[in-house]
Order: structure tokens, then C-alpha cells, then sequence
């Protein structure tokens, strides 16, 4: 039925498989590096698929893993030397949920070893199926024989016995890989969560990094300021000493004051004293005069009275 639909779904787009005479699919003389071969891998290959019956090819990518809009898958025989050398192709752009569908009509008709190849659109190979041929398995040959009732019965319990133990088979395959995908997702998850804290992480060390070159130009902003501070506190105790001398100079100023106006003091006192004496001498000197005067009033005074007096 899955092949059924991814067929239905190659018509609809209208290519994928395509023979020697069209258009091939990107190619590289140098398919690349064989540790890229387990990027992409090729899980349930059969060792041998029967010849014209189409094949529905399974492939899973890593998770790292990116495809290309010109990726494809190609059947190559065992030993080939370049992606050039494809027998078929399928372009990934026609898969459904990890699956392509090769057409019987352009597999390959011999019984040699294939293996599948996933190619990039870059041409080189990005994963290597395990090899498989195109041939009828003996198991599945048709056995033409005679047989009793009893033999037919035998066979027929013995077809249900494989049956019901291919059923159980495909089961446990089945119940495998939903937990190889479940273990893809978990994987992943993981992968996701591991990338947050890693741009987590680049996000601290970019914070981490602005708080050191913050805290650097705190530093050096704090080592200009505590200069200021120490220039400051050199004027201030300047300004102290400054302020000291003139307090100490006004202090001999107010004492030289004091000194001058107890000076001028004494000096008024002594003018009024000079006054004083002055005025003293000057009555004296009034006193005296009138008393010279008085002596020489005398004097005329005596002279006269001897002029008088008879000899």
C-alpha cells in the first residue's frame, strides 16, 4: 500500500526515474569523503529483491544532516569508482516519509551486486546501502512436487508456522523501529536542548563579557574620581594652611590694631595732656607776663618816686 501511494505520488509530480537518455542528476567525479558514506542510512536491505517488481527503498538522515532540493538516491553496481556510474536514480524531492519507489522497468536485469546511494545536490555520496542482488531466492523458488495428503497437510501447517513467525518478525522490526525513531527523537531532543544552553552559554559569556568591560570602565572611573578626591583633598588642606597663615596674620593684625589703637589712645591723651600743658604755659606765660608788667610798673613807679624825692 505505501508503494502503491509513493508511486501515485512520483506520477502526480511526473519524474523521478529517469533512463541513459535523459537528464541525469547531479554527479561528481569525486564522490567525497567515505566518512560522509553515514550520513544517510539504509536500514531493512534485503540481500536479494526479485527481478521486475518495484522496489520501495527506505533511508534515514542523521540529524545533522541537512538535504539539498536536488538530492537523489541512485542504484550502483558494487565497486564503482564515482556517482557518475548510477544505474537508476530517484530524486529525493519525490519521497514520502523517508521513502522512494524504484520502477521495475529501469532496474538492472543481471544477477551482479547493487548497493543504494544517497548523492547530494552537490554530487557527492552522503550514505551507502549494504549490497543486494536482483535474483529469486531459493527459499522463494517455486517447488514442483508430489506429495501425499499427509505431506500437503504437513507443508500447510508448516507455511502457517512461518508465516505467523514472519508476522512475529515483522512485528518486533516494526516495534524496532518506532523505537530506533523514538530514540531519533529523544536524540534529537537532545541536540535541541544542548543547542539552547549552548546559546544559553553564548549568551552568559556575551553578559559576562559587558559586565567585565562595565566593570572596567567603573574601575577606571573610580580611579578618576578618587585622583579628583586626592587633588580635592591636597587643595582642601592647601586651603587649610592658607586659612591657617591668614587666621595667624589676622590674629598679629588684630593685635597690631589693638596695639595702634591703645597708641593712638596714648597719643590722644598725650595731645590732650600737650593741650593741657600748653594752656598751663600759656596762663603762665599770661601770669608772668602781667607780673613783668606789674614789676616794671613798679620800677617806673620807683623811679619816678626817686626822681621826686629831694637829695
Amino acid at each position: 500500500m505505501e508503494a502503491e501511494s509513493a508511486l501515485e505520488m512520483q506520477e502526480e509530480q511526473g519524474t523521478v526515474q529517469t533512463d541513459r537518455g535523459q537528464d541525469g542528476p547531479p554527479t561528481s567525479m569525486n564522490p567525497g569523503s567515505f566518512e560522509n558514506y553515514s550520513q544517510v542510512i539504509f536500514p531493512n536491505i534485503n540481500n536479494s529483491y526479485p527481478p521486475k517488481t518495484d522496489i520501495l527503498c527506505t533511508f534515514h538522515k542523521r540529524n545533522k544532516f541537512k538535504s539539498g532540493t536536488k538530492d537523489w538516491i541512485g542504484i550502483f553496481k558494487v565497486g564503482w569508482q564515482n556517482t557518475k556510474e548510477y544505474y537508476t536514480w530517484v530524486s529525493l524531492s519525490t519521497s514520502v516519509d523517508n521513502q522512494v519507489l524504484f520502477k521495475a522497468y529501469y532496474l538492472p536485469k543481471d544477477d551482479e551486486d547493487y548497493q543504494f546511494c544517497y548523492v547530494d545536490q552537490n554530487g557527492d555520496v552522503r550514505g551507502v546501502s549494504t549490497p543486494f542482488q536482483f535474483t529469486v531466492n531459493e527459499d522463494e523458488n517455486e517447488i514442483v512436487m508430489v506429495t501425499t495428503m499427509k505431506e500437503n497437510q504437513d507443508m500447510n501447517e508448516m507455511l502457517k508456522t512461518q508465516k505467523a513467525e514472519l508476522q512475529s518478525a515483522t512485528e518486533k522490526i516494526t516495534t524496532l523501529e518506532k523505537e530506533n525513531m523514538d530514540l531519533l527523537c529523544q536524540v534529537k531532543s537532545a541536540e535541541g536542548e544542548k543547542e539552547m544552553l549552548t546559546r544559553k552559554q553564548l549568551e552568559l559569556d556575551m553578559e559576562v563579557y559587558k559586565l567585565r568591560d562595565f566593570e572596567k570602565e567603573l574601575k577606571q572611573k573610580f580611579e578618576a574620581e578618587n585622583k579628583q578626591l586626592q587633588d580635592l583633598q591636597i587643595k582642601v588642606k592647601n586651603l587649610e594652611e592658607e586659612n591657617e597663615t591668614w587666621h595667624r596674620k589676622n590674629l598679629e593684625s588684630e593685635l597690631l590694631l589693638n596695639k595702634v589703637q591703645n597708641l593712638e589712645r596714648e597719643l590722644n591723651q598725650k595731645i590732650k595732656d600737650l593741650e593741657n600743658i600748653k594752656a598751663e604755659n600759656k596762663q603762665l606765660q599770661s601770669d608772668n607776663e602781667a607780673k613783668q608788667q606789674a614789676v616794671e610798673n613798679l620800677s617806673d613807679l620807683l623811679d619816678n618816686c626817686k626822681k621826686r624825692s629831694p637829695k
